[in-house]
């Protein structure tokens, strides 16, 4: 889970940005995992912009739906950072780096749990 968390870190998913990228590392994985991949790919003020539809099963119900993000906001002009923002580190009290509490930690666990 730890890698695939440093992996989405990693990917600058600032909002005004590409996220192409992080979205294609996460469809790879759930591909790999048997779901069914669908990307939207499209252009938001001149930037691509990418949504992931995965599906696993049959279309019926009941079924169960996991919904996330992963676009941060800006960090370029936030002087407060004393760790690379798109580093995932972990010391005995805090985990740093951009998406860690919202949501991209939630969204490595997901795609771990579904290997």
């Amino acid at each position: 889970m730890r890698e695939i968390a440093q992996r989405l870190i990693g990917f600058d998913t600032t909002s005004d940005r590409n996220n192409a990228p992080a979205m294609d590392y996460a469809a790879e994985l759930l591909e790999r995992a048997g779901f069914s991949i669908h990307l939207n790919r499209y252009h938001r003020d001149g930037v691509e912009k990418t949504n992931l539809l995965a599906q696993v099963g049959p279309p019926e119900p009941p079924g169960l739906m996991i919904s996330g993000h992963m676009d941060t906001v800006p960090f370029d002009n936030q002087s407060g950072w004393t760790r690379d923002p798109l580093n995932l580190e972990v010391d005995d009290e805090w985990v740093y780096g951009r998406g860690t509490s919202d949501m991209k930690v939630f969204l490595a666990q997901t795609l771990d749990a579904v290997q």
